[in-house]
């Protein structure tokens, strides 16, 4: 059985979601481009996600974003399901798009986490070798200019979606804003941070690409090569799949998130043993979704900041 995952509003969380074996089906080229900046926003705006950082790579997508409304099984459950209803269309592609382990969700507990996870998603296809210049992905993509930065707006793509059901509007629009642990430090202060954060990482993706003596594939190679390959870089095997992040040098925060995690994992289990022996007036610890979702249980309020 899995662990039980805490889902509130306000969430901020990092999410990455990989395609079936590492193939390259999200290939950057323009239908696809097209495609994934239309359903993130739609759906984005139709669970009240708030993102941040996004980047999409040809086997997998970087998101930060922060759940407004308590939605964000909802979205990441309808994005991914029709995501790879579109790409089946579009690659002509027989059986699952996703990797059957499920997306990995990650809460940022700290200002500092949240900085270091746009910063990583940001760098993602220029730390992995695949263009000399950050802004040069030819997918979608974002960088701290985005952040609190003009609307985007989104076609709909012609692959799929049905223009005559009326559930799929023209266009739909996104804006990239700051995620609210960084927002309250104020704009200059967390974008500072943000600055330092991108240096930092910058300078680490450079030194590993020089280590490994990658040479650099480039945008147009990159929106030309076959979806039907598969990425060949070498990744462990059963790695750790951690949920939380605090950053760097905040290991008191992150020692009370795994203090909270590990509490309201024994609280659920507890609710959970009562629920099935047939009590129907147990409350569960807050955070939990799920049993919410499709059994109604009760919820206690959220714990006050000790």
């Amino acid at each position: 059985m899995s662990q039980p995952r805490k889902v509130y509003p306000g969430q901020t969380v990092q999410l990455t979601r990989r395609t079936l074996r590492r193939t390259l089906l999200l290939r950057p080229d323009d239908q696809v481009n097209q495609l994934i900046g239309y359903l993130v926003a739609f759906f984005a705006q139709k669970f009240g996600m708030q993102l941040s950082a996004i980047q999409v790579l040809s086997d997998h997508y970087h998101m930060v974003l922060t759940d407004v409304l308590g939605r964000l099984p909802d979205f990441m459950r309808e994005l991914n399901r029709i995501l790879a209803l579109c790409i089946k269309v579009l690659r002509k592609w027989e059986g699952p798009v996703w990797e059957p382990d499920g997306a990995s969700v990650v809460e940022l507990l700290t200002p500092q986490a949240e900085a270091e996870a746009m910063v990583y998603t940001w760098l993602n296809a220029y730390r992995a070798g695949m263009i000399s210049n950050p802004r040069n992905w030819p997918g979608v993509t974002s960088s701290l200019d985005d952040v609190d930065g003009p609307t985007m707006a989104f076609r709909r793509p012609d692959q799929y979606l049905d223009a005559s059901s009326g559930r799929w509007p023209d266009t739909v629009e996104l804006r990239l804003t700051m995620p609210p642990k960084l927002a309250a430090l104020g704009q200059d202060e967390a974008r500072q941070l943000l600055q330092a954060e991108l240096e930092r990482q910058l300078g680490e993706a450079k030194r590993l690409v020089r280590k490994k003596g990658w040479k650099v594939v480039g945008a147009a190679r990159c929106k030309r090569v076959s979806p039907y390959k598969r990425a060949t870089s070498w990744e462990p095997l059963r790695s750790r799949n951690p949920v939380l992040k605090a950053g760097q040098g905040m290991l008191k925060a992150l020692q009370k998130g795994i203090a909270a995690l590990r509490e309201f994992r024994k609280a659920y289990r507890k609710a959970m043993k009562r629920w099935l022996e047939g009590d129907r007036d147990v409350a569960f610890p807050h955070g939990t979704w799920w049993m919410v979702k499709v059994h109604g249980v009760a919820v206690q309020p959220p714990l006050q900041p000790g």
